[in-house]
């Protein structure tokens, strides 16, 4: 009885809790990643040149006026970009499902598979990373 469970239980931790043994080839992993970091880097390019623009224009316009530092006017532009991205929410999205790469075909189990979860998980925070890098890209033009 012991041995069963733990037989179970190695099965489990080995397939991701989800009992199935087929192993998912690194293509799909590689097709979920890019399907996953795309509307990250999107959004994280956007969302950075937002704040990075509209943070030097209130600079510009209202920081002597309302006696901002430029944190205080970063804050701002923080608000504008983040308004922004609420309006924008899913357009990311949206765009890579209908242009990007086609979500694989898998079953419940492979997707709650800790495998694919991973590649979910680190391929949308290194997307974001990206997105937020390339979104500096204002900088270059501001003196």
């Amino acid at each position: 009885e012991h041995r069963e469970w733990a037989r179970q239980a190695v099965s489990r931790r080995a397939t991701g809790g989800t009992g199935s043994s087929r192993d998912i080839n690194w293509r799909v992993l590689l097709k979920i990643g890019l399907q996953t970091a795309c509307p990250f880097v999107a959004f994280g390019m956007l969302d950075n040149s937002l704040l990075v623009l509209s943070g030097d224009l209130i600079d510009s316009l209202l920081g002597e006026r309302l006696d901002l530092s430029g944190m205080g006017a970063a804050a701002m532009g923080g608000i504008v970009s983040g308004t922004m991205g609420i309006q924008m929410h899913g357009l990311a999205d949206r765009l890579v499902q209908k242009y990007g790469p086609s979500r694989p075909r898998l079953t419940p189990q492979e997707w709650r598979m800790s495998k694919t979860k991973r590649t979910i998980h680190w391929c949308g925070t290194l997307g974001l990373i990206l997105g937020l890098s390339l979104g500096m890209f204002p900088l270059y033009f501001i003196d």
